[in-house]
C-alpha cells in the first residue's frame, strides 16, 4: 500500500460566521440521528455498524492511546518525509489558535494532546489520528471563515474523542492480528475507507458544532459549509448510500440545521 494510497483513504474520514457568537448552551445535548435514516438501506446500514462496534466493544482486541498517539506520529514522519508537512506561515497559525480555542472546552477529554498541521495539497480535506489533525490548503482556501474551520477542526476532535479511531485499530488488530501498532502504519489506508460510518461522522459533525458554540463560534458555519459542499457533489440516491462511509452533503447539512435548531434554538439560515 503505498504512501498516496494512505493518504487518500485517511482523508475519506473528514468531515461559521463570526466569533463571539452569543447563544445559550444547553446543560444536556440531545444527539438525533433519524436525520440519515430516511430510508430502510441507511437504516440496515448504521444498524449492523452498531452491531459491529458492539462487537469489537466486547471481542476486540484492546487499543492504549498510546497506540493511537504512535499512528499519528507514523503519519506525521511520512509527511515530512514527502515535504507536504507544513508548519508555519499565516495559514498554520490561524488553525493553531483555533484549536487552542476549542481544545479547553472538551467534556471529559480522553487525554489526548492535540497537534495541528497544515498539509500542502489541493485536495478538499481533513483528517486525523491520535490527537494529530490535519487540514489541506485546499480545504482551508475552501473556508470562508474561521468559524467553518472551527467546526471541521471540532469535527477532527470528536473523532478521537468518540473513540471513532479506536475501534478502527481495534478492529485492525483484531482481524490481522498485529501486535505492535508499529506495524501497522504500513497498512493504515486498509481500514481507513471503512472507519468511520455515517452514524460516526454525523455524531462527529454534532459535536464539531458543540465545541464551536462553546469556544464563542458560530455553529451553523457547518451546516453553510455542507450546502457548499452540496454543489460539488451532484444528486446521489439509492445504492450509492451502501458505497459512501459518510453521509453525503445534503444530508449533513440537513442534520448540523436539526441538531443546532434542536439544541441552541437558533435557525441556521
Amino acid at each position: 500500500m503505498t504512501y498516496t494510497q494512505l493518504i487518500f483513504f485517511l482523508s475519506m474520514f473528514s468531515f461559521g460566521f463570526s466569533q463571539n457568537t452569543k447563544v445559550q448552551i444547553p446543560g444536556v445535548l440531545n444527539y438525533d440521528f433519524s436525520c440519515i435514516e430516511e430510508d430502510d438501506l441507511s437504516v440496515l446500514i448504521n444498524f449492523g455498524s452498531d452491531i459491529e462496534k458492539e462487537l469489537l466493544k466486547n471481542l476486540g482486541d484492546p487499543v492504549t492511546l498510546s497506540e493511537e498517539v504512535d499512528c499519528g506520529d507514523s503519519v506525521i514522519a511520512e509527511l515530512k518525509k514527502q515535504g507536504n508537512l507544513l508548519q508555519s506561515g499565516s495559514d498554520y497559525q490561524r488553525i493553531k489558535n483555533i484549536l487552542s480555542n476549542l481544545t479547553p472546552k472538551i467534556k471529559m477529554p480522553k487525554g489526548f494532546i492535540y497537534q495541528i498541521y497544515v498539509v500542502n495539497s489541493q485536495e478538499i480535506n481533513a483528517f486525523t489520528i491520535g490527537g494529530k489533525i490535519f487540514i489541506n490548503t485546499a480545504m482551508i482556501t475552501f473556508c470562508k471563515s474561521d468559524d467553518e474551520l472551527a467546526c471541521i477542526i471540532g469535527h477532527e476532535i470528536a473523532h478521537n474523542e468518540l473513540g471513532h479511531i479506536n475501534d478502527v485499530i481495534s478492529r485492525l488488530k483484531t482481524a490481522r492480528n498485529f501486535g505492535e501498532v508499529g506495524q501497522m502504519s504500513s497498512v493504515i489506508a486498509s481500514w481507513a475507507t471503512s472507519s468511520f460510518n455515517q452514524k460516526n461522522e454525523a455524531h462527529s459533525d454534532f459535536v464539531g458544532i458543540d465545541l464551536a458554540y462553546a469556544a464563542g463560534y458560530n455553529g451553523c458555519a457547518s451546516s453553510i459549509l455542507w450546502s457548499r459542499m452540496k454543489a460539488q457533489e451532484g444528486n446521489f440516491q439509492g445504492l450509492d448510500t451502501f458505497f459512501s462511509s459518510h453521509p453525503f452533503s445534503s444530508e449533513r447539512e440537513t442534520c448540523t440545521k436539526l441538531h443546532i435548531i434542536s439544541n441552541y434554538k437558533v435557525e441556521c439560515e
